[in-house]
C-alpha cells in the first residue's frame, strides 16, 4: 500500500496495523475501515460473494480468477508486486540436490489438477529456475528496501 501511496504522489492514508488479515477484513466488512491491502486467496469468494469490492490486484495484469478487477498497473504502470512461494534451502546445498528438488517441483507445478486448484485460488503459477528465483529475491530486497527507507517505515 505504500508503494501505492508514493507513485500516486502521497495520498493521505493512515495506516491501520493489524495482526493478521482476518482482523482487518472483518472491520471493513463492519465498514469499521474503508479498505484492507490483502490477498486475492484470501480474498475471492467474498468479492465474488459481492460483501467485498475489488479494487485493484497487484500482478501487472489481470488474475484470471478476478477478470473484472483491474491491475493496480493498469492506473500506475510499473507497478507489479507478486507474492511468491518457493523452496529455500541451507547456504552450501549440493547442486545435486537442487536439481533433484527443482525437477520434483516441475512435475508438480505442470500438473493440470495443481495449475487449476492455484488459479481458482488467485495464484498463478511459475515454475522458474533456481537461479531466477534468486534473481527475483534479490530484486525484491532491493525494490522494499528503497521503499522503506524513502518512506520512513518503522517496525513496532
Amino acid at each position: 500500500m505504500e508503494l501505492i501511496r508514493t507513485m500516486a504522489g502521497g495520498l493521505d492514508m493512515i495506516h491501520i496495523p493489524y495482526k493478521g488479515f482476518g482482523q482487518g477484513l472483518a472491520d471493513v466488512l463492519a465498514g469499521q475501515v474503508p479498505m484492507i491491502f490483502g490477498g486475492a486467496t484470501a480474498s475471492i469468494q467474498i468479492i465474488r460473494s459481492g460483501k467485498l469490492k475489488g479494487m485493484g490486484t497487484t500482478s501487472k495484469t489481470r488474475i484470471k480468477m478476478l477478470p473484472d478487477v483491474p491491475a493496480i498497473a493498469e492506473e500506475f504502470p510499473g507497478y507489479n508486486i507478486l507474492a511468491w512461494y518457493g523452496f529455500l534451502g541451507p547456504s552450501g546445498l549440493p547442486r545435486d540436490i537442487i536439481n533433484k528438488i527443482h525437477a520434483d517441483v516441475l512435475t508438480i507445478v505442470k500438473r493440470a489438477d495443481f495449475q487449476e486448484r492455484l488459479i481458482r485460488d488467485g495464484i498463478e503459477p511459475i515454475a522458474n529456475t533456481p537461479e531466477e528465483f534468486a534473481a527475483q529475491i534479490k530484486a525484491d530486497l532491493a525494490t522494499w528496501g528503497r521503499l522503506i527507507k524513502a518512506s520512513g517505515v518503522k517496525l513496532n
